[in-house]
Parts: structure tokens; sequence; C-alpha cells
């Protein structure tokens, strides 16, 4: 594992010192400087990681896959910067959001700008290539904005199923990571049958994903987390923890979950207690319990593909697994 974690640092060192290098046009200035900032923060690069990794696992050179992890890494920044607007996050990265740096319009053209530079950077690859790994972004594009329409609808929700949530969250994060992890192996040549095994797997990982951030959230601190902690209690969003409360709690419990609910701005120790609550409904414990059965399906699914992507995919897991901000 140590080594893993020393093979992603070089690799987003690589990335980032080749991002800096990136032309970004400088006029006009309040189009181009929001999309430069917001593509500057100490952002963790997973996507593009695991795109260079699964393509370096089918034998190809990282230099060649990295127009594609840019790609992958924009269309990741413009959803972020949408998204913050829609949930008036402040900092996103480590640092202010582009709407609260700037305001919401630029941050909407911003967004778009971000959106369509990264379509232009496939046309780095041939046209056959293109066709493959454009058709690949474009469903994952569609999928990200459905996921992200039924994460606002369901705030207005009064009930939310667990199954309700773990498809919206498939859509909004886990087709952003099929779509790095894929458009990784069209370009290192794999079969139909290895891109269908990896989408498959990415989509239970990106699950993962999004309730361990569900729990980050919780129970570490706004500083680590680079976001507004607390935001999505604000906002009423139905998160994997809240849903799973609301299942298992009695009618005490449900009274100070309604509270927390309601609240208009919550604090540190407004988090602290509701981390409290949720341990003592069992909830936390509970997660864990149902993330370690969909690791079993994870297992599953290593023995169908090469031995050297499986490696790569199982390793970029459990970084993901151990990962605490």
């Amino acid at each position: 594992m140590n080594n893993y974690i020393e093979k992603y640092l070089e690799f987003r060192k690589w990335f980032e010192d080749n991002l800096s290098k990136y032309h970004i046009p400088k006029e006009p200035k309040e189009f181009y400087e929001p999309i430069k900032y917001a593509l500057s923060g100490t952002a963790k690069r997973l996507r593009p990681a695991i795109l260079t990794f699964v393509g370096e696992s089918y034998g190809i050179d990282k230099n060649e896959l990295f127009s594609a992890g840019v790609s992958i890494e924009m269309i990741h920044n413009f959803s972020l910067v949408h998204d913050d607007i829609m949930d008036n996050d402040l900092k996103r990265h480590g640092q202010l959001t582009v709407h609260k740096k700037w305001n919401k319009n630029i941050g909407i053209l911003s967004g778009d700008g971000i959106y369509t530079v990264a379509l232009k950077e496939l046309l780095f690859y041939n046209p056959n290539v293109y066709y493959q790994i454009s058709k690949v972004l474009l469903e994952c594009v569609l999928q990200v904005c459905e996921g992200q329409s039924y994460d606002m609808e369901f705030a207005n929700r009064e009930k939310v199923s667990a199954d309700d949530y773990l498809m919206m969250v498939e859509k909004k994060t886990g087709y952003l990571l099929v779509a790095s992890a894929v458009i990784g192996a069209i370009i290192g040549g794999a079969s139909k049958e290895d891109q269908d095994v990896i989408k498959e797997y990415m989509l239970i990982l990106g699950k993962i994903f999004q309730i361990q951030d569900d729990l980050l959230e919780i129970t570490t601190s706004s500083e680590k987390m680079g976001k507004s902690l607390g935001s999505d209690l604000v906002e009423g969003k139905k998160t994997f923890p809240i849903i799973i409360a609301y299942k298992m709690a009695n009618q005490e419990q449900i009274s100070r979950l309604d509270n927390f609910l309601n609240k208009n701005e919550i604090t540190p120790s407004d988090i602290v207690n509701f981390r409290n609550l949720l341990t003592e409904i069992d909830v936390i414990s509970t997660i864990e319990k149902f993330i370690l059965k969909e690791k079993g399906n994870l297992d599953e699914l290593l023995d169908k593909l090469p031995l050297k992507v499986a490696n790569v995919l199982e390793k970029f897991s459990e970084f993901i697994f151990n990962r605490k901000k």
C-alpha cells in the first residue's frame, strides 16, 4: 500500500506540473481567470490518476494519456463549479468556490467554459479512439446531470429510500469514475468485455466513495474536507447516513434528527452532537457493514480482468477505502 501511495503522489506531482503548463488564454479575463482558478485548487486528481493507471496497465505511456486525464479532471471540475452554486458552498479544494470569489454568473459561465475545453482536449486522439471516448464521456456527463437533478429533488422530498439514494449516487459520482477508468482502458485497446467489467466495478466503487464522503462530512473537520462542513444538513439533503438514521431511529431520535435538518446554520458543536446521535442510533457501524458487503462484490469482479488491470483497480480501491479526507 505504501508503494501505491508513493506511485499516486508521483503521478499527482507529474500531473500538477503538466497542468500548470497547460495553456489557458488570458482574455477575456473574467472568463479565463476563474477557469484557471478552478483548476488550481488542492484537488486529489483521483480521476485522472485511475485513468492513467488503467491505461498504463494496458501498456500505454502516461504522456499519451495526459490529454484524456486533463479532460476528465475538467469535466469533474465543471460539475463541481455548478454543484457549488446549487449548494451555495463556500469552499472547494481548500479555496473559495468560484461563485463566492467572483459571482454566480461568472461561476455558471466558467463552468460552461471548463466543460467545452474538456471536450476540445479529446481532439488529441485519432478519430476512432476519439469517437469511443467521446461516447463514454458524454454519457457520463448526462448521468452526472441526472444525478444532480435527483439530488436536488430529494432535498424537497419528504421520504427518500436507500435504493433511491444509491441510484442517485451511481449517476452523480459513479459514472465519473466509470468514465475515467473505461477511457483509460479504451486508449489501451481493452476488449469490450474488459470495459464492461471495469464499468461495473467502478459503479460499485463510486457508490462506496460517495457513502464514505457522506461519513467524512460528519466525522472530520472542514479544514480536512476542504469544503463547507454541514452544508448537506443546511440544504436538507438526504445523505446515506441520514436516510439510514431515519430508518433505524425511534420517535424521540427522529425528533432530534428533524431539529438538525431544520436549522439555518450548522455550528461545529452541532456537528459533534449530530455525530453523537448517529453513533447512538448505530448508523455508522451499520454503514460500515454495508460497505464491507459491497467490497465483496468488487473482489468477484477482479477475477474477470487481466492480472495487471485487476491489481491496479484493487490498489486504487484500497487507497480510496483508507483515505481520511
